[in-house]
């Protein structure tokens, strides 16, 4: 159907077959079998030169990864029929992302929406895969993500496309600065509802920026 005279299917050593097709009709003589088997061999060699090469810059990669403070995650867009993302699973974790070692073989395979169960984050997921545009959440409360934790635990996210299928998740844990900053707008809370009590107001006066604040008072 394709017009094509003749065909060659060439074993490549640990990669698969490389398939030449001629539009006029090939004898292949002993010297051409002979050829043909040395490119085959020749194209293994050098796949398998690249794939070492991508397998070292991969490990280079997670080596990096590893001694991150924040949690950091590789996860592959998982499609429907039609080519949409519908959600993703997790191929890698790096320590700082579980509490136990045990966890991350636990997680690694999992679906992320299995993971946690926000169907609002995995569609901004699949915009920064299909656009390759990323986003940052600043101090979401972990539980509104459906995972399990402790209540005031909070978290920063920040999401950025890998490559065409793969998503590359930066997760921090900012509990202690979100309880601090809670703390701070309590005391500010209570500093303005004492100067209501007391009938007494403040100004502050910055020189470097010729700024000036009043409080409600």
């Amino acid at each position: 159907q394709s017009g094509h005279q003749a065909w060659a299917a060439i074993p490549v050593p640990d990669i698969g077959s490389l398939v030449l097709s001629f539009k006029e009709p090939q004898p292949f003589s002993t010297a051409q079998r002979a050829f043909l088997v040395t490119a085959g061999g020749m194209v293994g060699a050098a796949a398998n030169r690249v794939n070492e090469a991508e397998r070292s810059e991969l490990e280079r990669f997670a080596g990096a990864l590893d001694v991150m403070l924040d949690g950091v995650g590789i996860h592959r867009a998982v499609r429907d029929a039609i080519g949409h993302i519908v959600d993703f699973e997790i191929e890698y974790l790096n320590p700082s992302s579980v509490n136990a070692p045990e966890e991350r073989s636990a997680l690694v395979g999992r679906r992320l929406g299995d993971v946690w169960p926000n169907a609002a984050l995995i569609k901004r997921c699949a915009h920064v895969v299909d656009t390759g545009e990323p986003f940052l959440l600043e101090d979401v409360d972990a539980v509104s993500l459906g995972t399990e934790g402790p209540p005031t635990s909070t978290v920063s996210i920040r999401a950025s496309r890998l490559d065409p299928e793969r998503l590359l998740l930066v997760v921090r844990d900012v509990s202690e600065r979100a309880e601090l900053l809670r703390a701070i707008q309590d005391a500010n809370r209570g500093f303005a509802v004492a100067q209501e009590l007391a009938r007494v107001g403040s100004w502050r006066y910055d020189y470097a920026t010729d700024e000036l604040q009043w409080s409600q008072e």
